[in-house]
């Protein structure tokens, strides 16, 4: 079978997919091999055992793709669309194939040929690329969604312009080739006329006989007597004879029409005379029944085999119903021009071989003309045309010249002002001449300008409400100052359909500047190269960006080309197209900081309801830009209070480290003997020392609190007994100020609760401290109910009554803030560092309760807070277990004495306290004085403990811990962290390193024996 390359396959066509390209080598190879069929003789063609290859094939290798992007693309938008179009290939290849029972097969091929050219081209270049791109990438490892952007980057630069090249190329080719298509099947058509032309001149006799006896024209010739010679059957009916032959040798004078034979015979012998037709004219005619009709006739003149005149010969046609139907037209027309003065519209009547149009008598005023002073034709009204109407109006008038109409056209035309009104023209072709041209076509002008102002504000609206909408959400998502207002800039271009948008903020500078902080649109350095101030004083300060900003109201520049304060501006903004624009003030706390610029390619874009929208979105606009600000400053505020508690941390730390070396020297000193005097001076410095750690630790916690580093717990929290422990730390002072202490609990006994046991003695001890600080006689009750319960959770209130001196109505409402007392005075009697209050009010509030105080001065004061604590049902009451701190010493003594211990520490007298603690329990210590040393020793031999510093130079505790748990026989020796910071999350930072266990500096000796004892018998076991 002959094949010709229509679509000659190119490595170009590759996906990169070896099986789909493969099945696309077979499909052009089906597509060349119906372009050869085509150059088959007609009788031999057979396309349809190739169009059900063509189809089968084609269903075969769309399944095998559909797998594939099913596979990596299944669900997607893409995948869904590339399937519905392979099925309307499909569909349309079918349908192809079945018309071949009622068409012409090499029409059919023709137009198959064309279609799938171009569409497996462009699928193949185009659409396979770009899912096969996109399979590929997904193949790499990328997710769809970056796949897909992937995809269309391949697609782009290089690869764009080659597909459109080659896209290009196919279309000329498929277009070239099927003219050689048909040039082919016209060389062969033409070979069947020549054949034909000999039987049909053999036929022609006969044939001219039967046309003119058949065809519905009336057909007679004369001789140059004019006497008939001969005509068709209906001609003779016409004339009441039954056949021509009784017609043969009469003249006109003898027949039915002898009324009209005068008028007959002068045109048979004018024609004859002077040898020149006569067509295409009307004239009456009588019938056998005495009716008059209307005829439309032509004659010419009838030669002999000699070229000279013998006679004539004449044709008519019977337009009685024409006639009849112009003249109930005329009248139509009458009462349309009627109609339409009424109306308000105008009509039009062209003649279109002379171009001249008779018109209405309003139209004039339509278009701006007063009657009698205006005229038109045809080349006249082109000519007043919009130019960027011209063109489809050509088409549109063109249209109605081929169809006859009515066709509709709507246009701008030009008025007398030399303005623009939009016209809507209904246009019907109404008279044809004998080969069937258009003469005549009437119509109608309607004055759309209105209609169409309205529907221009209309779509101005709606342009303007999509943007506000689409701004809002740009707002809503932003969270950087910049992008949100390049990124509004680009919306008001892209969906709002201006030309420019840009936004200026306003400097305080000698000229009070506006500097372009956001822009997009067509610029082209304009921002760059114009000055413009928000000074009304001068000339640059006049314009719609300045005078916004400094009147704080919208400004709206209808036309560039005549508004004067654009003077400075006009030649920049008419040669980059900008007609008018508005410009909106921004605000902020009632200043105007800035405006936002809008630019329009046409003068008078801005209608009344658009702009309230577009004051709507720069109001948004300026709340936005506050809100933006506004966490800005927030997240300042955040993070220097974060700076506050690390440097509060770090300060508790190096306090610590100090102190832990101060209560160990005190220790050491009471363990060596001391005498009474010495004695008490040792516990002088070490209440000194305990005052100090409590200060320490209240600004850690409040530290711990604004920084959101405090977690509260969530065990079982026993109300008696919370109480009483509570009560015993301050009993002592109370008996030493002889005070009566008593607590009460309703209901008693409580139900277990769950909650942060610590805080909440912690809270309660801050009252209570307060209470005996500043009670001198009397009693200090403490109280606590339980006053609601949803079933999940109980609210309970706690109180702190004491008869002390009271507290002024002043200083109450200021009493729960930091650092705040409700005496201040240099001169004070108590002392102080005012934060237990403020922790107490934070730590309920994480509890989500309230604090609050009643106090009348001389009479004393009521303390009470109060938390939501969750019911703990289930849990069993659990014991509040004590540790036997003093059995602890002796226990080491005698269990482990000699277990080698590995004492980490970089401060020397930090170190030698408690290298001398563990001497002192008969430990083996060995010393490293920073983590890279401790690394090192613990290399070197086993050890049954590691006591490690968090904060060492070279190597800190964390990192010589991850590395002392990977060294051999070390992955379960007990590490313990000893360090001075105290915030709980450097604890878990100590477990997550890997050690066992964590104790806080300063320390009692007691602690450490403890925590020792408790990892040495758990690594014995």
């Amino acid at each position: 079978m002959n094949t010709i390359d229509i679509f000659p396959w190119d490595d170009n066509f590759n996906t990169g997919l070896p099986t789909i390209d493969e099945q696309h080598r077979k499909l052009v190879h089906l597509l060349n091999r119906l372009a050869g069929q085509l150059t088959q003789e007609a009788d031999e063609l057979d396309l349809a055992p190739l169009f059900d290859e063509l189809v089968a094939y084609t269903v075969y290798h769309f399944e095998t793709e559909e797998r594939i992007w099913n596979t990596f693309m299944g669900g997607d938008a893409h995948e869904i669309a590339h399937r519905n179009n392979h099925a309307s290939f499909v569909r349309y290849v079918q349908q192809t194939r079945n018309s071949l029972h009622t068409r012409p097969q090499t029409e059919v091929a023709e137009e198959a040929l064309g279609f799938l050219t171009r569409w497996l081209a462009s699928h193949i270049l185009e659409t396979d690329r770009a899912m096969a791109y996109t399979v590929r990438a997904i193949q790499d490892g990328m997710p769809l969604e970056v796949a897909k952007q992937h995809a269309a980057r391949q697609m782009s630069g290089a690869t764009r312009t080659l597909v459109d090249i080659i896209l290009s190329i196919y279309a000329t080719l498929s277009s070239n080739t099927l003219r050689l298509l048909r040039e082919l099947a016209e060389h062969r058509q033409a070979r069947i006329a020549l054949s034909d032309a000999k039987d049909a001149l053999e036929k022609s006799g006969r044939l001219l006989q039967t046309i003119i006896d058949t065809v519905p024209m009336r057909v007679f010739w004369k001789d140059r007597d004019l006497r008939y010679l001969g005509c068709n059957p209906v001609f003779a009916r016409d004339a009441g004879k039954s056949a021509p032959a009784e017609l043969i040798g009469k003249d006109d004078y003898a027949l039915t029409w002898a009324p009209e034979a005068d008028i007959y015979r002068a045109d048979d012998r004018a024609v004859i005379e002077s040898g020149v037709a006569k067509l295409g004219y009307e004239e009456p005619q009588t019938t056998p029944d005495g009716h008059q009709i209307y005829l439309r006739s032509s004659k010419v003149p009838l030669t002999g085999s000699d070229g000279s005149i013998i006679g004539v010969l004449g044709i008519y046609e019977d337009i009685t119903d024409r006639t009849e139907a112009q003249k109930a037209l005329h009248e139509s027309e009458e009462r349309l021009r009627l109609a339409l003065g009424v109306a308000n519209q105008g009509w039009f009547d062209l003649d279109l071989p002379s171009g001249r149009v008779d018109l209405s008598p309003n139209y004039a005023s339509i278009i701006g003309h007063a009657d009698g002073d205006f005229e038109t034709n045809l080349s006249n009204w082109f000519a007043n045309i919009h130019p960027d109407d011209v063109e489809a109006l050509q088409r549109k008038f063109a249209a109605c010249l081929r169809s006859g109409g009515p066709e509709s056209m709507e246009y701008r035309r030009r008025t007398r002002s030399g303005d623009w009104i939009w016209l809507e023209s209904v246009g019907k072709i109404v008279q044809w001449d004998a080969s069937g041209k258009p003469l005549r076509m009437i119509g109608i002008h309607t004055d759309i300008s209105a209609r169409k102002k309205a529907s221009e504000e209309q779509r101005r609206l709606n342009r303007a409400l999509r943007l506000l909408s689409e701004c809002n959400l740009a707002l809503v998502r932003g969270d950087d100052e910049s992008q949100l207002l390049n990124h509004i800039c680009r919306l008001v271009v892209e969906s709002g359909g201006y030309v420019m948008a840009w936004v200026g903020y306003a400097d305080n500078d000698s000229q009070k500047s506006v500097q372009p902080v956001a822009r997009s649109g067509y610029e082209e350095g304009y921002l760059d190269n114009v000055r413009i101030s928000w000074d009304h004083n001068l000339d640059i300060g006049r314009g719609p960006t300045g005078s916004a900003i400094w009147s704080g109201e919208t400004q709206i520049n209808q036309d560039v080309a005549s508004n004067p304060g654009l003077g400075p501006w006009r030649a920049a903004a008419t040669q980059r197209g900008y007609r008018s624009s508005i410009a909106l003030p921004l605000r902020h706390d009632g200043t105007v900081f800035g405006a936002l610029t809008i630019y329009a390619a046409e003068p008078h874009a801005f209608h009344k309801d658009e702009i309230t929208l577009l004051e709507e979105l720069a109001a948004n606009l300026s709340f936005g830009i506050r809100a933006l600000r506004t966490r800005a400053q927030r997240e300042a505020a955040i993070a220097a209070n974060r700076a506050k508690s690390s440097f509060i941390a770090n300060m508790s730390h190096e306090i610590r480290t100090p102190l832990n070396a101060i209560n160990g020297m005190v220790h050491l000193l009471r363990r060596d003997g001391v005498d009474e005097q010495q004695e008490g001076r040792l516990a002088k410095i070490e209440d000194a020392s305990q005052h100090l750690l409590e200060i320490i630790n209240t600004v850690l916690d409040l530290s711990k609190i604004e920084a959101d580093k405090l977690e509260l717990a969530d065990d079982p929290v026993d109300l008696h007994a919370l109480l009483q422990r509570a009560a015993a730390m301050v009993q002592e002072r109370v008996h030493g100020k002889h005070l009566q202490l008593s607590i009460t609990l309703s209901p008693d006994p409580a139900p277990l609760l769950r909650g942060d046991a610590t805080r909440l003695q912690q809270a309660l001890l801050n009252y209570l401290a307060n209470a005996v600080k500043f009670t001198e006689a009397g009693h200090i009750r403490l109280n606590c109910e339980i006053t609601a319960d949803d079933g999940d959770c109980a609210w309970v209130r706690f109180t702190v009554q004491d008869t002390g001196i009271g507290i002024a109505p002043d200083a109450l409402a200021r009493l729960f803030s930091a650092f705040e007392q409700a005496d201040n005075s240099t001169t004070r009697q108590y002392g102080g560092t005012g934060l237990g209050l403020a922790i107490t009010r934070k730590l309920a509030e994480l509890m989500q309760g309230e604090t609050g105080a009643e106090s009348t001065p001389g009479e004393g004061s009521t303390f009470w807070f109060t938390a939501r604590l969750k019911h703990a049902a289930h849990t069993a009451r659990a014991a509040n277990p004590t540790t036997d701190l003093t059995n602890a010493e002796s226990t080491l003594r005698q269990r482990f004495a000699g277990s080698r211990v590995l004492l980490v520490e970089d401060e020397p007298t930090n170190r030698e306290v408690a290298k001398l603690f563990l001497e002192d329990v008969a430990l083996a210590v060995d010393i490293a004085v920073d983590g890279l040393e401790a690394v090192s020793r613990a290399r070197s031999q086993p050890y049954d403990v590691i006591l490690m510093d968090m904060q060492m130079p070279h190597l800190d505790g964390l990192d010589a811990s991850r590395q002392i748990r990977c060294l051999p026989g070390h992955a379960h020796t007990p590490i313990i962290a000893m360090t001075a910071n105290a915030f709980a999350d450097d604890r878990q930072r100590c477990l997550a390193a890997g050690m066992d266990d964590f104790i806080a500096k300063p320390f009692a000796p007691e602690q450490l024996f403890a925590m020792l004892l408790q990892s040495l018998a758990n690594r014995g076991t």
